[in-house]
């Protein structure tokens, strides 16, 4: 099973427009409990008898697939293909797990997952004492949690239509333009120019509906596409840049 998700959120002084864009393919649609014998003359199979559509009980795993749509959407571009179909789950590009629960024929209990970590390590040559190196070490972790209640409703055949309502958290690093998240520094001749720089996140929460639809190419593995629009309040901390001997200076006041 597989669904985008485009949500836009409100901004001003304590509420913020974003808009996200993300496609997901979720699989294995596995039943939790054997099915018995289906009596009904009006279930969807295939010619081998098998039920294309999920059923109460079902439960779904998926992934976020949008670095494939946007590499294969760029395949026919002009310039050279800035994308590369890799699921990276980093703190600049986080990637989703999706889950979801049908408790009955038309509702369905789902979740999603936003993860993305990120821990860079470089060395340049000190310019004191050449023969010693420094070390720069960035570190971000950009986590999200969304759950939402899902209405489904059969259209035609193996095409689907669903909406609902979803809440959630989100916790996003700071971004400083060339690296994001912490950044330490260690002077590899004299300790006293070392530094960090740490705070500045942004922590929010969300609400909001969607609507979408799917479209079943197999047996309980589909195609869909979502849209939802959600209102974000958010909060971020000051951003700090603390000195070796302790001293601390407040490089973003950020917002509450």
């Amino acid at each position: 099973m597989t669904y985008s998700d485009f949500y836009k959120t409100l901004n001003d002084e304590s509420m913020k427009i974003s808009t996200v864009f993300l496609l997901a393919l979720l699989i294995c649609f596995m039943p939790l409990r054997m099915q018995a014998q289906d009596a009904e003359n009006n279930v969807l199979r295939t010619k081998k008898g098998v039920p294309v559509l999920p059923r109460a009980g079902d439960w779904a795993l998926g992934i976020d697939a949008t670095p494939f749509f946007r590499y294969f959407g760029n395949i026919f571009t002009n310039n050279s293909n800035p994308y590369y179909p890799v699921f990276g789950f980093t703190a600049q590009v986080p990637g989703a797990i999706y889950g979801k629960f049908m408790i009955s024929e038309s509702t369905t209990l789902r979740g999603t997952l936003l993860l993305g970590v990120t821990n860079v390590v470089s060395r340049s040559r000190n310019a004191t004492n050449p023969d010693q190196v420094n070390k720069t070490i960035t570190s971000a972790i950009d986590i999200g949690l969304i759950g939402g209640i899902e209405r489904s409703r059969k259209v035609f055949g193996r095409l689907a239509g669903f909406y609902g309502v979803r809440a959630g958290i989100m916790k996003d690093p700071y971004d400083a333009g060339t690296y994001t998240g912490k950044l330490s520094f260690k002077d590899a001749n004299n300790s006293d120019n070392n530094y960090r720089r740490t705070g500045g996140n942004t922590f929010s929460i969300l609400g909001g509906g969607f609507a979408g639809a799917e479209f079943f190419i197999a047996p309980r593995i589909a195609l869909a596409g979502e849209f939802a629009y959600d209102l974000r309040l958010y909060m971020q901390g000051d951003r700090k840049n603390i000195l070796q001997t302790g001293s601390e200076t407040i490089m973003d006041y950020g917002n509450r």
